[in-house]
């Protein structure tokens, strides 16, 4: 695997960005205005994240529970 010095700024401004607070473009002004001065893009990042991974969890739980009703009732 090669090196690339482009990756490495990737990544540092990566980690520039996930420090900020969460921001909204103001399409009037064309400038970033801080929504939630107190939440950083990296704590909004993994709340979005678990919201994301509960809802899978449900829908495949709702999922199973269908599949499990149309077997009952096939073997009627």
């Amino acid at each position: 695997m090669e090196f690339y010095w482009g990756n490495c700024l990737n990544l540092e401004l990566l980690d520039l960005l996930m420090r900020k607070p969460v921001s909204r473009l103001n399409f009037g002004t064309g400038k970033l205005e801080p929504v939630y001065p107190e939440v950083t893009n990296e704590e909004a990042l993994v709340r979005m994240a678990k919201m994301l991974s509960v809802e899978r969890a449900r829908r495949k739980r709702v999922v199973v529970h269908e599949n499990a009703a149309l077997l009952s009732h096939k073997s009627l």
